[in-house]
Parts: structure tokens; C-alpha cells; sequence
């Protein structure tokens, strides 16, 4: 270091600056600075690969309030009054970041590089309470306090490309649009549900755990389809099970196709145990249209099924087992469906019919009448006859044997299955004192009555023209079997 001349450099010591040491700070170790005679040490040191602030001494940049220092042993801070700037292309931090204040960030933050990614921890005022990016398990955390909301979306929309997998409740008060949602858990819904809009419906789907099975509302058949299923009503109050309010006019109510049925039964009520004066069915109309309907219609539509049975009725009690009330009655069709069965009533008839007298079971002449008229009733294949007969012109020979014609039905084809009637008055007529009239069907396949007069002990003889009279007439009634 050169020596110093002749030449004045400063009036006093204090107006000089020398380092406190031999060979003024020529090292790498740090020396005072000092003024002149001593009596000032500044606030930093040197040596010759650095400028060092002592203690906690500042760096000052154009006014006090803006400064560097350190303010505790390790401790560097950059302090200004109003702002600090970094321009640089990058800037790199390798340790810890502790922001006190407010960050203002303009661009992109990038937390980690691709594949190399570090955890991301946002605090709450809560301890426990925090938001984290979890980079270990690629995973975003939102932890809070129970019962407290800990997402909020004031606004926009909250999309999300993957899955949402909720291991807890999910509280909805707005619209929720879903295209397509997968719940494993269970849903608990305290309003109504509504899929679709009024003519704008969608399929709902329920399934069951065996396949195929399910629930469906098929929205363009617009029913609510039981596949493979059973619907299971148990109803625990004193109410209706099953109400339905149709307004249809010409469709089916309830239509059951039971195609597959062979030992089941279609419907089955097997205990109303508890009945008292109740009823299982109870079908009723108030109607006053006269129009023909019928309250309940059993069709066997096959004629090869002889030995299906239309109605089935067990009656153990004493009681009846059907019991008409009103002005019921119990109607057969008006051609017979002949049973073989001992025990089938298969026909009821009733009806008028019109005795004629002739010579002969066919052909013949037949006797005038002034009064002939006849009822009967059918009952299987009992025939019940009544009639009443007067005669006004004989037109026969007075020895003609007499036969009265114009049987609703033959007799029973079966070979000597006679039948014989009674004559309970008659008038005009020129039999014996003592003497009375009697009828028989004494033939089968018969559609006439052969009149006879009880005239001897031994029995018989066939009642003749003279015997009846032109004006003669009477009373009487038989009772036959037909096929």
C-alpha cells in the first residue's frame, strides 16, 4: 500500500476512515471500520471477498424506511415502506416460505414439477382445519369441523370429468343436473322426487339382487313393470291395501295374463281366518243403465274342456252355499249344455206351450178347441207339464183313439221309461159314472201324451172321441224325463 505524502487529506482524525487492523481488511476475515481517531465504529465490516452489516445494522436504499438486515442471528429481512420488487426470469427459493401478509399473484403458480409434485397445506382459524393437496396420494383433502361447511361454490358450476366417491352425507338445496349417478350407500330424501317434467318422462330402474329382476317405469309404455318379481303389500293399519281410481271406459281395470299357470292358482286369498261379517270379494254397481252387462263372467272357452268346473263352491257349515237376494235369479242358456253328471243341474226352463188333440201320434185330425193353453217348467231333464184343454168341434170318429200333441220336449229315449199324469177336473165329458181319465208317455223318444179312461178293475183302455165329446175339456199335469 503506498505511504502517505506531503499532501493534506483530511483537517482533523475524525474526518478519516481506517480499518481496525494491520494491513486494512486484506483478507477474508472482517475488520471494523473505524473513523480516524478512533472514537466512531460503523455498522459493517469488510474483508476482501465481502461487506458485511454488523449486528443488526441496515443497508439502507434512498430514504430510511427501505433497508436491508438482519433482524436475529439468521434472520435476513428486506424491508420497505411501500413495496418490494423482484424482476427476474426465475425465481428460486430452496427453502421454506413464510408469507405473514397478503399475496398478490398476477401469473401461473406451479407447485412441484410433472411427476415430482409437494404437498400444498392451506390452514384454517380451527386447528385441525385445513385444505390439502396431498401429492403422495394425488389426492385434495378438505378437512373441517363437523356440521360446518367446509366447500362452499357460491357461484358457477362444480365439474367434475371422473367419479365422485361421497363416504358421507350429501345435502342438496338446488336443482341437481346428473347424467349419470352410481350410490353405493344409502340416500336419505326429505322432499320430493321428480324425474322428468310433465310429458317428459325418463325410465327408472329399481334392481333386485337376482338377475333380471327389477322394478321398472317404462316412461314411453308409461307402466310401472314388475320384472320377475313380486309386489308385497304389508299393510299394518286399519286401511286399504290397494286403491284404484280408473277413468276408463272400455279398457281393463286389472288384467292378468297367466298363460303359464298349470297347478297354481291365479288368485289365491288363503287366510281371512279373522272374517266375521265381513266379505272376501265384495263386487258392487249402482248403475241404473238397463243395458245387459254382467257383474262377474266365468268363460271356459273350449269346448273339449268338459271336465273344467266354472264355479267351485265348498260349503262345510249348514248354511246355503249360494243365497240370492233382491230380485236375483239364476239364468241357463237357452240351448242346454247336457251334463253327464248325476249331480249337475245343466238346464232351467220355463215357458208356455199349446195342447192339441189328435186321432193319431202324428198326422191325423185334429180335434177343435176352444180353450187350449199350457205351461211348463224344465228343471235338468225333468219336465213339469200343465195344461187345460175344451173342446168345441170333435172332428174325429167317435171310436178314434185320442192322443194330446204339442210336447216342449220328447221324452227320454231310454226303452220303457214311462211316465203318467193326472186329471185333476173335467166338464162335458161322456164317460161312465165312476169312471175317470188318465194319461201315460208309454214309449220313448215320445212327443205325445196317450189319454185313457180307468175303467175296469183290471186297469185301462185308451180314451175314444165319444168319450171326450165336442165339447168337452179338462184339467191336468205330468211330469217326464227327457234326454
Amino acid at each position: 500500500m503506498a505511504a502517505l505524502g506531503a499532501q493534506s487529506i483530511a483537517s482533523s482524525y475524525e474526518q478519516l476512515l481506517h480499518v481496525d487492523r494491520d494491513g486494512g481488511g486484506n483478507s477474508t476475515t472482517h475488520v471494523a471500520i473505524k473513523d480516524g481517531d478512533n472514537g466512531t465504529t460503523f455498522g459493517f465490516t469488510i474483508a476482501t471477498d465481502a461487506l458485511m452489516m454488523s449486528s443488526t445494522n441496515r443497508l439502507e436504499f434512498g430514504d430510511t424506511g427501505t433497508y436491508i438486515h438482519q433482524s436475529a442471528d439468521g434472520v435476513l429481512d428486506l424491508v420497505s415502506d411501500t413495496e418490494i420488487e423482484i424482476n427476474a426470469t426465475t425465481i428460486d427459493m430452496n427453502g421454506a416460505l413464510d408469507l405473514s401478509g397478503n399475496a398478490q399473484l398476477s401469473g401461473t403458480v406451479t407447485v412441484g414439477a410433472d411427476g415430482s409434485g409437494t404437498d400444498v397445506i392451506f390452514y384454517s382459524g380451527t386447528a385441525g382445519d385445513n385444505f390439502t393437496w396431498d401429492a403422495s396420494e394425488e389426492k385434495l383433502t378438505i378437512t373441517g369441523t363437523n356440521g360446518q361447511t367446509a366447500l362452499d361454490v357460491a357461484d358457477g358450476n362444480l365439474v367434475v370429468a371422473d367419479n365422485i366417491d361421497l363416504e358421507g352425507d350429501i345435502d342438496v338445496n338446488g336443482v341437481s343436473n346428473l347424467d349419470v349417478v352410481d350410490i353405493d350407500g344409502a340416500v336419505q330424501i326429505d322432499n320430493t322426487v321428480t324425474v322428468g317434467a310433465d310429458d317428459q318422462g325418463y325410465d327408472v330402474i329399481f334392481y333386485g339382487d337376482t338377475a333380471s329382476s327389477n322394478m321398472t317405469w317404462d316412461t314411453s309404455a308409461d307402466e310401472l313393470v314388475l320384472n320377475d318379481s313380486r309386489l308385497v303389500i304389508d299393510q299394518d293399519d286399519d286401511d286399504m291395501s290397494i286403491s284404484i281410481d280408473s277413468a276408463a271406459t272400455s279398457a281393463d281395470i286389472i288384467n292378468i295374463s297367466a298363460g303359464a299357470v298349470t297347478t297354481g292358482i291365479v288368485i289365491d286369498v288363503p287366510d281371512a281366518n279373522a272374517l266375521t261379517t265381513g266379505s272376501i270379494i265384495n263386487l258392487y254397481s249402482g248403475s241404473s243403465d238397463n243395458s245387459t252387462r254382467n257383474l262377474i263372467k266365468i268363460h271356459n272357452d273350449h269346448s273339449s274342456a268338459d271336465n273344467t268346473v266354472g264355479l267351485f263352491i265348498q260349503q262345510d257349515g249348514a248354511d246355503a252355499s249360494i243365497e240370492l237376494g233382491g230380485n236375483g235369479s239364476i239364468k241357463f242358456p237357452g240351448t242346454q249344455g247336457a251334463s253327464s253328471d248325476a249331480n249337475s243341474l245343466d238346464d232351467y226352463e220355463e215357458g208356455t206351450w199349446t195342447p192339441t188333440i189328435f186321432n193319431a201320434t202324428s198326422g191325423g185330425t185334429q180335434v177343435g178347441s176352444a180353450t187350449a193353453v199350457g205351461r211348463y217348467v224344465k228343471i235338468g231333464q225333468q219336465v213339469h207339464l200343465q195344461g187345460y184343454f175344451v173342446a168345441n168341434a170333435l172332428n174325429v170318429s167317435g171310436g178314434n183313439f185320442l192322443y194330446l200333441r204339442g210336447l216342449p220336449f220328447n221324452s227320454h229315449s231310454t226303452s220303457n221309461l214311462y211316465s203318467a199324469g193326472v186329471v185333476g177336473h173335467g166338464s162335458g165329458l161322456a164317460i161312465t159314472a165312476g169312471h175317470h181319465m188318465a194319461m201315460v208317455i208309454n214309449h220313448n223318444g215320445a212327443s205325445d201324451i196317450q189319454l185313457n179312461i180307468w175303467d175296469a178293475t183290471t186297469g185301462i183302455s185308451q180314451m175314444t172321441g165319444d168319450e171326450l165329446s165336442a165339447d168337452g175339456g179338462f184339467i191336468f199335469q205330468i211330469t217326464y224325463s227327457t234326454d
